[in-house]
């Protein structure tokens, strides 16, 4: 089991769940899956789409491409994050995030949080550190025959209730088990079937229903848990249904594709109360498309696991990244390691400790007094360069810190090609209006956290450093308080490209 990091704000354990590209939580627009030109097609990076329908185990890589003049996907999520992995072929694209185009950061697609797409990705496009809301993300695409466009999924952030405790994520169950209430029931006339031979869905299984209506559903209840996440099976007679988390409003999803594609998540629900009876509810009806069968004379609609995520035993990771624990004398928990001086005889430690204390005090000044002279030197830099653009948030432009994942169950871990969720501590960038990327004039992989290479390195002028000196001397020689360094410091930072 991984180690997460704590999120004070929201109080809840960050935990990233994997989304393949075929995940009906991914909506594409114009066409989900057809001619490349018109819309979205989907495809394997070793195997052809024609016969697709028949081949039950593609080979390669799944991803999503367009060649459309004018294409978009979009994710409503409640989260902090969303990361999606993509090759932008020269194609221009923006992201939008709740209603206004965002200027964010890209990576390289080498982080963990792509790695299903074994190295055919080439850029990580993501904004993270987010309120932790519900929020709309919509990634639009302008690309051509000659500059096509590659998507390979991602992943969002959600956060679970966990008390304080890691995330244990190894509790499932599959569509066989009996908590599931199926109507009409398993093996009926009208009801719910069962195969055994899909080969990507947990255990192999899973439960399918092809009546396209408003009354055959599948609902499984549970408790104990922060959160939840129901995966099902993406197949070529799969097209349209809904889901809906205990009493809330019916989620309509799309899943159409020409693949055996397999399991993928199709509602993660994060921030439940652990004390609480919950429930998860599929019907094989989308009320946007009430016509379904019309063009494909099959409408189904298949469940394959549910992955509960609870508290687990371990603590979460202390102290937080961005406050680091004071001095150097601390174990694990953060409380003072244990020592063998008798308390009753005398020590030098006082004179010692007063010698030190000078010391830091007189290098903490320098630093002070230098940090505020190349603050100031920048600022007056800042006012004479012209903006490359929109500011942006330092906090959202930390690099990723993924965790590991050496502890997963190798239950839970059996097929290489299922988007199970895993578990990291992230954080990411979030601006506004202008491409991302355009063309072949992407910028190469740089750190999140790094100033673009046109920003001029900073250096203190020598007048500046002889003011430096000359104040510390005088307060080293005749002690005192060093005065305040320049006041409040500008709230606005210079902007970052990716």
């Amino acid at each position: 089991m991984a180690t997460l990091s704590v999120r004070a704000a929201t109080g809840l354990a960050p935990y990233n769940v994997s989304l393949m590209p075929f995940s009906p939580i991914f909506d594409y627009g114009q066409i989900r899956d057809l001619d490349a030109a018109q819309g979205w097609n989907a495809s394997y990076t070793k195997d052809s789409y024609i016969g697709a329908s028949d081949n039950q185990a593609p080979a390669g890589v799944a991803y999503r491409r367009t060649q459309a003049a004018a294409a978009h996907i979009s994710v409503t999520f409640e989260g902090t994050g969303i990361y999606l992995c993509l090759n932008p072929g020269g194609a221009e694209f923006t992201l939008t995030l709740d209603d206004v185009i965002v200027q964010t950061t890209t990576l390289s697609a080498n982080e963990p949080v792509c790695k299903h797409a074994e190295g055919e990705a080439n850029t990580l496009l993501y904004a993270s550190g987010l309120k932790y809301d519900s929020h709309s993300v919509v990634l639009n695409v302008t690309a051509s025959s000659t500059r096509e466009f590659r998507f390979f999924g991602g992943a969002m952030e959600i956060g679970v209730q966990t008390g304080g405790k890691i995330v244990d994520d190894s509790q499932m169950f599959d569509d066989q088990d009996p908590g599931w209430t199926l109507t009409p029931e398993r093996g009926v006339t009208g009801g719910w079937s069962t195969t055994t031979t899909v080969e990507r869905a947990y255990n192999l299984t899973g439960t399918y229903q092809c009546l396209y209506s408003r009354s055959p559903s599948a609902t499984y209840r549970f408790s104990g848990a922060g959160g939840a996440i129901l995966s099902a099976i993406v197949w070529p007679d799969g097209h349209a249904l809904s889901v809906r988390l205990d009493d809330g409003e019916p989620i309509n999803l799309s899943l159409t594709s020409n693949w055996w594609d397999g399991g993928a998540p199709f509602l993660v629900a994060g921030a439940l109360d652990p004390a609480k009876e919950h429930s998860i509810t599929v019907w094989n009806f989308n009320n946007k498309l009430p016509n379904c069968t019309a063009p494909s004379n099959l409408c189904c609609t298949s469940i394959d696991s549910i992955r509960l995520l609870r508290a687990g035993k371990e603590d979460l990771s202390l102290p937080l990244p961005q406050d680091p624990p004071q001095g150097t004398g601390t174990g694990s928990t953060g409380q003072p390691r244990g020592s063998n001086i008798d308390p009753t005889k005398k020590s030098h430690t006082p004179a010692i400790a007063g010698g030190l204390a000078g010391a830091i005090v007189g290098v903490t000044i320098i630093a002070v007094l230098v940090l505020f002279m190349l603050r100031r030197r920048h600022r007056q830099n800042e006012h004479s360069a012209p903006r490359a653009g929109p500011l942006m948030s330092v906090g959202h432009l930390s690099p990723l810190d993924m965790a590991s994942e050496s502890g997963r169950n190798n239950h839970t871990r059996k097929q290489d090609n299922r988007s199970a969720p895993v578990a990291r501590s992230v954080s990411g960038s979030q601006g506004s209006w202008q491409p991302v990327v355009t063309g072949s004039s992407a910028p190469s992989a740089t750190s999140a956290s790094a100033p673009s290479s046109g920003t001029p390195a900073l250096r203190l002028a020598a007048e500046d450093l002889e003011q430096v000196l000359a104040f510390v001397a005088q307060r080293m020689d005749g002690g005192g308080r060093v005065p305040a360094a320049g006041g409040h410091e500008a709230d606005s930072l210079p902007q970052y490209r990716g």
